[in-house]
Formats: structure tokens, sequence, C-alpha cells
């Protein structure tokens, strides 16, 4: 049982790596009418959108408020920071702001995306549909976004590093 289902997973994968469509009979064709470019395509975009939306939020947002948040500390201590001290706080600042704002983003879009869905009520539902192994059923736009979304901040991350 386990080589037959190897056998099937390790076809469809070599199939794919080859530009065949699936014949799967499974609806899916998300964004750009291919499944496997949008796994493959839309990370990297969002990766740029990330690179771009992670620069204007840190310059406009971010590092405002963490001056702010600096010189509240540092009245309240009554000393002044060194300058080292200042840097390595606004780097420490905008990277925790940064991750914070997109891990909250994250959540509000899964909430969004799932609550409207039978099995975010009753989870015994998840697995309706699916009759073989890979699974078969049809992947609903949304959370192909969140996961290709997601793909996309950690490969930012890998590109772009620390702030």
């Amino acid at each position: 049982m386990a080589a037959a289902v190897w056998e099937s997973y390790r076809a469809r994968v070599a199939d794919a790596v080859a530009g065949k469509p699936w014949s799967d009979g499974v609806p899916g064709d998300w964004i750009l009418g291919d499944r496997i470019l949008d796994v493959t395509l839309l990370p990297i975009f969002f990766a740029f959108v990330f690179v771009a939306l992670r620069a204007v939020a840190v310059k406009f947002v971010f590092e405002p408020i963490g001056v702010r948040v600096m010189e509240g500390r540092m009245k309240k201590t009554d000393r002044k920071w060194d300058e080292p001290k200042q840097a390595e706080f606004m780097r420490k600042w905008k990277e925790s702001s940064w991750k914070c704002f997109i891990y909250i983003f994250f959540t509000i879009f899964v909430f969004a995306a799932t609550v409207t869905k039978p099995f975010f009520w009753d989870p015994s539902k998840f697995w309706e549909g699916a009759t073989k192994f890979p699974l078969n059923y049809y992947i609903p736009l949304e959370h192909v976004l969140f996961y290709t979304m997601q793909l996309g901040f950690y490969l930012q991350v890998c590109v772009a590093g620390p702030i």
C-alpha cells in the first residue's frame, strides 16, 4: 500500500516538474492559471511586496514611534543613552515592530479566511472530499494566498536580512 502511494506521489511530482497539468479533476487554477506557477511565483512577488512595505513602515511608522519611546525611556531613567545604545535600541525596535505588525496581519488574514469555512467550527469536516493521497480536494484561494504570503515573508527575511 505504502509503495503504491509513494509511486503515485512520485509520478505526480515528476509530471509537475515536467510541466504537465495535473489531471486529477480538482479545480484550482487560482491566479496565474497554473497551480505550479502560483506556488512558485507568488511567494517571490510577495517577497518584493514585503520588502517595499517594510521600508515604508519602518521609515514612516516604526522609526518615529521608536524615537518617542526611546526619549520617554531616557526621561524616565534621568540619564542619557550613548550613541551605540541608541542605535542598538532602534535596530531592535524596528525589527520587533515589523515582526509584530506582520504576525498580527497574518493572524487577522487567516482568521478572516477561515472563519466562514465549515471546518472552522467543526474540525472533522476538514478532510471531507479527500479520497486519495496526495489529497485531491479543492484548496480555497484564501488559503493559497495565506501560505504564499507567509513564504514570501520568510523569503524577504532571508534576502533583506535584519533592518
